[in-house]
């Protein structure tokens, strides 16, 4: 079995709206189980080959291509048939308001993509072939779909702001800075991104942590309470286990090769030990 994945920026002329292009390549043989962490972002997924089963937290076969939306809780995902997934990660408050999507609205496992505009697009990326031919043709694709400037507005900042402080800033600072009613801010996240202000915040945090350990020979818990400003200890493992579905001990000790490409991390340990 080879599972592998290769990660590219953006040039500038797309950095309002794309994080990062990720493509993901799965060659078949033993079936590969494992999960995707929550993270901070959105991401246009367009499948070549056979498209993963999601397992949890709910039962889909997921489509050749669809929206995934930030979530609070890991996706378990089983691939079973050869599949290259062509990732574009996006701002979750800029693609939902120049794409007119509600994130808000009820979650099935995956956003369905307007078939008049994603089909052809699909088409063109399935015909490119290969990863940095996919790029590009997303980035011409990017250029002619939005034309325009894009003008930030304060939800924009606020999500900058709280990926920026690691998902530290306590919500109350955010309303103090920024002028806005807890209620008001509840309702604009939910629509732009999906999850409310605190969640996001979560995830951020944990991410930013596991950021952490994967540079660490040893996770150092303490200083990971440390890093991540919680109370304690506990208060630490119960987040991390909330949004990972793990425990730090039981996550750091564990082979995470495939989980890292999953989430949109590059491999840290030999692919021969996945399963």
């Amino acid at each position: 079995m080879t599972f592998n994945a290769d990660y590219a920026l953006p040039s500038g002329d797309v950095q309002w709206l794309v994080k990062q292009y990720e493509e993901i390549r799965f060659a078949g043989g033993a079936d590969l189980l494992d999960k995707f962490i929550p993270r901070a972002d959105v991401s246009l997924v367009f499948h070549f080959g056979h498209p993963p089963l999601m397992l949890q937290p709910v039962a889909a076969s997921l489509p050749r291509f669809f929206l995934a939306p930030v979530i609070s809780c890991a996706n378990h995902i089983k691939l079973s048939e050869p599949d290259t997934t062509f990732v574009v990660v996006c701002k979750p408050t800029v693609l939902s308001r120049v794409a007119s999507i509600d994130l808000s609205l009820p979650y099935s496992g995956y956003y369905p993509l307007p078939e008049k505009v994603f089909e052809p697009l699909w088409q063109r990326l399935s015909d490119a072939g290969d990863f940095y031919s996919r790029i590009a043709v997303f980035a011409s694709f990017t250029r002619q779909w939005y034309t325009n400037d894009y003008p930030e507005d304060c939800i924009d900042r606020i999500y900058d702001v709280i990926l920026e402080t690691h998902g530290q800033l306590p919500v109350k600072e955010i309303l103090n800075r920024f002028g806005l009613k807890h209620r008001t801010l509840q309702r604009k996240f939910m629509k732009r991104i999906g999850v409310c202000p605190k969640t996001l915040t979560r995830i951020v945090r944990v991410n930013y942590l596991w950021d952490i350990g994967r540079i660490q020979k040893n996770a150092d818990y303490q200083d990971m309470v440390f890093q991540g400003r919680y109370y304690d200890q506990a208060h630490f493992i119960k987040d991390f286990k909330s949004i990972t579905g793990e425990t730090p001990d039981s996550f750091f000790r564990r082979d995470r090769y495939c989980v890292s490409i999953m989430s949109g991390k590059s491999a840290e340990l030999p692919a021969d030990t996945c399963g």
